[in-house]
């Protein structure tokens, strides 16, 4: 499942321009993803999530509270420039969009 949510995120980070600033999953952990015994922690992954929220402007990274292990819980929502500058409106629109937890 990890490694799907990096596919996801990669896949979707934008035009070839926009991608070039944004390393790749492999660049960025330092081992190619997927390859045997080697598996990113959330740590990872969270870093890799935030590195993609400050180079794109196609990722919002969200907080929706506490894992049971006390990590922050996040959630990268990757859209157009438009859909997530519309993102409340879309979100009051939805009505299983996940909340903050609290």
């Amino acid at each position: 499942m990890k490694t799907w949510i990096l596919t996801l995120a990669l896949g979707a980070a934008g035009p070839a321009s926009a991608a070039a600033a944004v390393p790749s999953p492999s660049e960025f952990l330092g081992f190619t993803v997927g390859a045997d015994r080697t598996l990113a922690d959330y740590r990872q992954i969270k870093a890799y999530l935030q590195a993609l929220d400050a180079a794109s402007p196609r990722v919002a990274l969200q907080d929706l509270g506490k894992t049971t292990l006390g990590e922050d819980l996040v959630m990268a929502v990757i859209s157009s420039e438009e859909n997530l500058r519309n993102l409340p409106r879309i979100r009051g629109s939805r009505s299983g969009w996940p909340t903050r937890a609290g």
